[in-house]
């Protein structure tokens, strides 16, 4: 299974050359079900970057332009870490107009780690993690202008530290999730250690402009009571309504964890109309996990995540509450989906297609650091796997021999997967692959009414104008389709007002002789292409 996606790949949409071609590229279109790596993107639908000693990223987001924005974490040979943000055009190239070269890096203290990731309506990037000098850790808020630069209108000069544990010494605080709230909020999940040395799960708001919320909580702050050392949030969401749901672990017993969902009220006080008080506290074989986390159209809540038995085999766990609290009983076995096929299955990314149907994304093999591999899992709206999706519901990303693994997922509007992580090839990389998926997510919001190019032909490295009208402003992109209907070049043309347009460029020096296709791409749509002949 784990070759199963190192197949033959072929773009997922074709240009009549000659009938002998056309039919060659449907016999490929047809071998290319959902679930299998999406050619179109970078190297056969995988893109390795080797930055550091190790490298992971921790989150993934799409821009409405349908960049891709992922963050993650950079460890030198002492094992230093340094926060960074990588944007990518759609086709997994770098953005070179992005930060320096297509990546933003930021350090401070031995640690500066992020791990979750949001992108304002007006395009501004927040991250959020924890940093650390090895005498107290802080939580870390970082904001960065469209352009991947530090947002000096946030925090001081585009950073906060922030300290929100009791008054001692050597005190911890920590944030692994985020999320915006309609008015620009943000709120961040994770852990504070309290004054008998617990750690308390948390959840922080901060102003649009990054200052602590003390009209939230307790100064600030949301938690719960614990009893044991080792608890935690790792994900969080909120309602229409404005609650506010997480979810993480949280210690009965010394060694063992139960899952554990918590939902506050808007102004962070515990919703005791949810579970025991506001608190579900759900154990499940040795410990169990929440690693992601999403609503249903409904309302109703689900949560990814891992149960694990007392001799460390690790099972992805989903499972679906409703508003009061309760597990559905109208979705897997009483609520619950366990998915075991090796000893290391986790769920980290979570989302629900616009058919309801849920998708899975994490890590599946040996457990680390043995052979494991990136997992996407699509199951149907009652908790069974869809079987119209990879193998048998499931596909397998095998990048390397050691442990992969894909630690966030975001969903593109034309309903393409990407997964983010890390591959084990001696030492970590940074780690993105794209999935196709059979379901759109995205609403066309615009089309091109006319369409033209000239000169055609053109002269290779000479200039190309493109005309074209649109019925609503955009992002627009011009994309270059080889006459095998592969991608070539990605020219972005930048925000573009509606009607009659007119835009220049320099052919690519790649562009060889040949027939080419050019198409105008905008947000969530891709308008009609024309046949482009290059010649010397």
């Amino acid at each position: 299974m784990n070759n199963l996606l190192n197949t033959k790949f072929m773009k997922n949409y074709f240009f009549t050359i000659t009938i002998s071609a056309m039919m060659a590229l449907s016999v490929g279109l047809s071998a290319q079900p959902a679930g299998t790596l999406d050619p179109t993107f970078a190297n056969s639908g995988i893109n390795i970057l080797d930055i550091g000693f190790v490298d992971l990223f921790t989150d993934v987001e799409i821009q409405n332009d349908q960049k891709i924005v992922a963050v993650g974490i950079t460890y030198n040979q002492s094992f230093v870490a340094s926060a960074q943000a990588y944007r990518f055009l759609p086709d997994g190239s770098p953005d070179l107009s992005f930060g320096n070269g297509g990546s933003f890096t930021y350090s401070l203290n031995f640690e500066a780690n992020v791990y979750g990731c949001a992108i304002r309506e007006n395009g501004k990037i927040v991250m959020t993690g924890s940093t650390t000098d090895y005498n107290d850790y802080r939580i870390l808020l970082i904001q960065l202008n469209e352009n991947g630069t530090l947002d000096a209108s946030f925090g001081v000069n585009g950073v906060v530290v922030q300290k929100i544990g009791p008054d001692m010494n050597n005190f911890e605080d920590f944030s692994y999730a985020l999320t915006l709230q309609d008015d620009g909020m943000i709120l961040v999940a994770g852990s504070s250690r309290n004054i008998d040395l617990q750690y308390v799960p948390v959840v922080v708001r901060f102003t649009e402009n990054g200052v602590l919320d003390t009209t939230f909580g307790t100064e600030g702050v949301a938690s719960i009571p614990v009893i044991e050392v080792e608890n935690d949030f790792d994900c969080l969401v909120v309602q229409d309504d404005g609650k506010i749901v997480a979810s993480g672990h949280y210690a009965n017993e010394l060694l063992s964890f139960a899952l554990l969902v918590v939902r506050f009220l808007p102004d962070g006080t515990l919703d005791d109309t949810f579970g025991d008080n506001g608190i579900i506290n759900y154990p499940y074989q040795a410990d169990a996990e929440g690693f992601g986390i999403t609503l249903t159209t409904d309302e109703k809540i689900l949560i990814t995540g891992f149960t694990a038995s007392a001799s460390y085999n690790y099972s992805m766990m989903l499972i679906k509450f409703d508003q009061q609290g309760n597990p559905d009983p109208g979705f897997g076995d009483g609520g619950l989906v366990i998915a075991d096929y090796g000893q290391y299955d986790i769920g980290y990314g979570i989302y629900v297609q616009g058919d309801e149907k849920i998708i899975v994304a994490g890590t599946t093999g040996e457990l680390v650091p043995g052979n494991c591999d990136m997992a996407i899992w699509r199951y149907n709206p009652d908790g069974t796997l869809d079987n119209t999706f990879g193998l048998d519901g499931m596909s397998i990303i095998q990048i390397s021999e050691g442990p992969d693994e894909g630690l966030a997922m975001a969903h593109q509007n034309d309903g393409k997967v990407v997964i983010a992580g890390k591959s084990y090839n001696n030492i970590y990389d940074y780690a993105i692959v794209r999935i196709l998926n059979d379901f759109s997510t995205g609403i066309p919001q615009n089309e091109t009414t006319t369409f033209s190019i000239a000169p055609n032909p053109v002269a290779q490295n000479s200039n190309l104008q493109v005309s074209y009208e649109l019925s609503a402003p955009d992002n627009i992109q011009i994309e270059i389709i080889n006459a095998l209907g592969a991608t070539t070049s990605v020219i972005e043309l930048g925000y573009q007002n509606a009607g009659s347009q007119t835009s220049n460029f320099t052919i690519p020096s790649a562009m060889g002789q040949g027939v080419y296709y050019i198409r105008v791409r905008g947000n969530g749509y891709e308008g009609t292409a024309s046949k482009l002949i290059v010649t010397k």
